[in-house]
């Protein structure tokens, strides 16, 4: 069967309309060889689909049945012709990524060099902020997405998890709970902690974690930076609490990690993109890189 797809427009066009006259204006093309389209598929299909009157043309009982076959085979090529167009949207442009300091360092690297051997051609801007600065930025559309830890989300903004790590006991080798194959939350009593400030979402999180384990703990050190934290913990200066997905980095200074149990608490990054702003194809793309990789860890 040898069905063209300018003859299936050609029907559409014309059972839509129920004219001849009009689906030639419409489509741009003499109602002659709009005859002959219709005439050559009613060939192929060995049928007539079309009736016309002294008014109108009316559908066949066989062209109402072949109608929606024809309508199902247009919007399946017209979704695979934006997906091809999307994928070559894909392959140049540029993302602007805001990112908390630590997600900035300790996840998203690998993530851009797997998304450039995918998309050499897409330029990715990474800028750090502290977290309490990203949805601002996101919300304001100055940015494509912003990652880290956020508390109740904005009305405006669309979060999505990335990953979701646990928090772990961080201190030097020669610190005593480094002997422990697990730390309880009350075994952090009486040790110097460092920790972000309070204006950042993760800190609030982990006073929440020292509320519901009875503790009153005030730092004895707050660092605007997590990052900060490494250098601080790695000179005996105290221990402090660090996700599981950055160990890594953690462990690139030579620290200790020691799952933090009783209870055993979570640490999520989300990804938040503006509800007024679309997404182009790489940002999509982008973002489910990022998602994979995550995964990956």
């Amino acid at each position: 069967m040898n069905v063209t797809l300018r003859q299936v427009r050609a029907f559409l066009e014309i059972a839509s309309l129920r004219s001849f006259t009009r689906a030639s204006e419409r489509l741009n093309v003499p109602q002659s060889s709009l005859s002959v389209l219709i005439s050559e598929l009613e060939a192929e299909l060995q049928t007539r689909l079309l009736k016309r009157t002294t008014r109108m043309v009316a559908l066949t009982e066989a062209g109402r049945e072949f109608l929606p076959y024809a309508e199902r085979l247009l919007m399946v090529l017209d979704e695979g012709i934006e997906a091809a167009r999307e994928v070559d949207l894909r392959r140049r442009g540029q993302i602007n990524v805001i990112a908390s300091p630590l997600v900035a360092v300790a996840l998203l690297p690998s993530a851009i060099a797997r998304f450039q051997d995918a998309y050499p051609g897409i330029h990715v801007t990474v800028t750090e902020f502290p977290p309490h600065q990203i949805a601002t930025h996101v919300a304001q559309s100055l940015c494509d997405c912003g990652f880290g830890v956020f508390d109740a989300q904005d009305d405006g903004l669309i979060s999505a998890p990335i990953i979701q790590g646990h928090l772990m006991l961080l201190c030097s080798p020669s610190h005593p709970l480094a002997a422990q194959k697990k730390v309880g939350w009350k075994d952090l009593a009486g040790h110097p902690l460092i920790a972000v400030r309070q204006d950042n979402a993760a800190r609030r999180r982990l006073d929440r974690q020292f509320e519901l384990a009875g503790l009153a703990v005030k730092p004895r050190f707050e660092v605007r930076n997590m990052v900060t934290i490494l250098g601080m913990v790695a000179a005996n200066l105290g221990i402090s609490i660090w996700p599981s997905w950055a160990s890594p980095l953690a462990k690139s200074f030579q620290l200790e990690l020691r799952p933090l149990v009783q209870p055993q608490a979570h640490h999520i990054v989300s990804v938040i993109t503006s509800k007024d702003r679309s997404l182009s194809p790489a940002a999509v793309a982008f973002i489910e890189t990022v998602r994979a990789h995550a995964q990956a860890l």
